[in-house]
């Protein structure tokens, strides 16, 4: 007989629920504005960042430097330097701050602030030196960059990112839960036959999935570590373990309310999440899937397979053309690309580990070659709209007509932009 999963809460149990939340939040809140006033306690204050990012900007006649860094504490923020500024992507930096403009909600999202570099660290990261073993196995700069920003969340140049958002494929290469997906996949694939054979001998009474998964997890926080805590895997991470503890005490995973109860606990303890736009459109792809799910599972598996990616890209194609404006004749082949990146993702890992990575360099460039990006206009009343929509359709089979409405004519009317 087979035990039914059961929902997280039930009843009145999710204000209990909700009333951690808050304390959590308002402790987590209270340790970020300890840190906000010990660093803005002078007018300038001396601080050691990472440069994530950096890349040339034109404002009228002048030239000049922008820099992505991360702080030591895990804070976020931007500078300017001098168009001649030496390439310093990878490298930790000793920077004197002006904060005497700076506002906790600024200091929360993520600012900007006038900078002066007091010292370059010559020593860089493990995932920059990896980063540049990848590069030097591919001719092609932005094909060196794909790879990089696949394996180690190294950041591209705008004009390859405008490229992939009119290919539709920039979700392939922000290392998200869809990345973890397929990394948990093949490290189980590879540590199923020892860890049975292993556990069959000395300890039979163990539950191989639970500690399979277990190690799996390990796996994955190494990766995570080496990567230096980057935020979008943080939070692929953080849902994917709260979604196996949930599991594993039979709660049912593939559900709205489990998806709530995450993203509540993941905000309770990470607030900055609130302003991160990665966050919110990987919880949307998220809600997609599920919505999917609560209206089609009876369907062929697939059949599923397939019209879940499609699902899926209509449902993200308002936001994304609203944020991204970014639009190509070859867009919508993006359901063809990541139904087969399942393949790709670990045929080119292998190919970089046995020292071929540029296996498939050829195939890349024809695919840029493919984009040709357009600029198309997208109105907010129409993402809105499908917003509400889609709420609506977790409990009203009926808004599902109308909702479909709404993303068929929002993809028309960006073909038509650029017909």
């Amino acid at each position: 007989m087979k035990l039914e999963r059961v929902d997280l809460f039930i009843g009145r149990d999710i204000y209990g629920f909700f009333a951690v939340c808050l304390l959590l939040l308002s402790m987590m809140l209270v340790a970020e504005y300890r840190d906000f006033k010990r660093l803005t306690t002078f007018d300038d204050a001396y601080l050691q960042a990472e440069v994530i990012q950096q890349y040339q900007k034109q404002k009228g006649e002048s030239h000049y430097q922008v820099l992505r860094l991360r702080s030591s504490e895990g804070v976020p923020f931007y500078t300017t330097g001098p168009h001649y500024l030496r390439d310093l992507q990878g490298h930790s930096l000793e920077l004197l701050l002006r904060t005497d403009r700076l506002t906790y909600l600024e200091y929360l999202k993520g600012f900007f602030a006038y900078t002066q570099i007091t010292k370059v660290f010559p020593h860089r990261s493990m995932r920059q030196r990896v980063a540049e073993l990848i590069a030097s196995k591919h001719d092609n700069s932005h094909i060196a960059q794909i790879f990089g920003a696949l394996f180690t969340a190294s950041a591209m140049d705008r004009e390859l990112r405008s490229s992939l958002s009119a290919l539709g494929i920039s979700h392939l290469l922000a290392i998200s839960g869809f990345h973890l997906g397929v990394l948990t996949f093949i490290i189980i694939i590879l540590l199923s036959p020892l860890y049975r054979h292993v556990q069959q001998r000395y300890f039979p009474y163990r539950q191989s999935r639970r500690d399979l998964f277990v190690m799996t997890l390990f796996f994955l926080f190494a990766y995570l570590w080496f990567l230096d805590f980057v935020p979008s895997l943080v939070r692929a991470f953080g849902m994917m373990f709260i979604g196996f503890i949930l599991y594993d005490r039979g709660v049912r995973v593939l559900s709205m309310q489990s998806l709530s109860v995450t993203v509540m606990l993941l905000l309770s303890l990470w607030p900055r999440l609130l302003f991160s736009l990665g966050f919110w459109l990987s919880v949307g792809g998220v809600f997609s899937i599920l919505l999917f799910i609560r209206h089609f599972s009876h369907w062929h598996k697939v059949i599923q397979f397939i019209a879940v990616h499609i699902w899926v890209y209509l449902m993200m194609l308002p936001s994304g053309l609203w944020l991204f404006g970014s639009f190509s004749a070859s867009h919508p082949l993006s359901v063809l690309w990541t139904m087969s990146f399942i393949i790709f993702y670990p045929l080119v890992l292998l190919a970089h580990l046995i020292g071929l990575g540029s296996l498939l360099d050829g195939v890349l460039l024809e695919l840029l070659e493919m984009s040709a990006p357009r600029s198309v206009t997208i109105y907010g009343a129409l993402v809105l709209l499908q917003l509400f929509l889609a709420f609506v359709a977790v409990w009203y089979r009926k808004a599902l007509p109308l909702l479909f409405v709404v993303i068929l004519t929002v993809f028309i009317s960006a073909v038509y932009q650029i017909a």
